[in-house]
């Protein structure tokens, strides 16, 4: 009986552990950046964003984050039709790695950092 009792109790308690450190990877709030930036170091882990809507008529987005060896560990590279297309993504980036933002002619119109929940503390 006493068996049985601890293994439930035990369950029940990383069964919630599990879904809280799960949660904690996703982002909260968001942290508008000037779309103009050409680097960026995130201050925590989380993500960085980009909207580029129809009417900016850049050609290209290149966005990658750089590791402590400065490999490209996150890349966002995207080629456009001028005037015709709408595009938004994020990628995944660690505090105090580089973010390099190659933005042709000013075509991200958007450009934010969400920290995630686990790391803005």
């Amino acid at each position: 009986m006493l068996k049985a009792l601890i293994q439930l109790f035990a369950e029940k308690f990383l069964q919630s552990k599990s879904e809280w450190v799960a949660s904690q990877g996703f982002p909260e709030r968001r942290v508008q950046l000037s779309s103009s930036l050409t680097q960026y170091v995130p201050p925590h882990d989380g993500y960085i964003g980009i909207y580029k809507n129809s009417a900016n008529t850049g050609k290209f987005i290149d966005v990658y984050a750089l590791n402590a060896t400065n490999s490209i560990f996150a890349r966002l590279c995207v080629g456009f039709t001028e005037g015709l297309t709408t595009y938004s993504e994020i990628i995944p980036v660690r505090k105090g790695c580089k973010v390099v933002i190659a933005n042709d002619t000013n075509s991200i119109q958007e450009l934010w950092f969400s920290p995630s929940i686990g790391s803005d503390k």
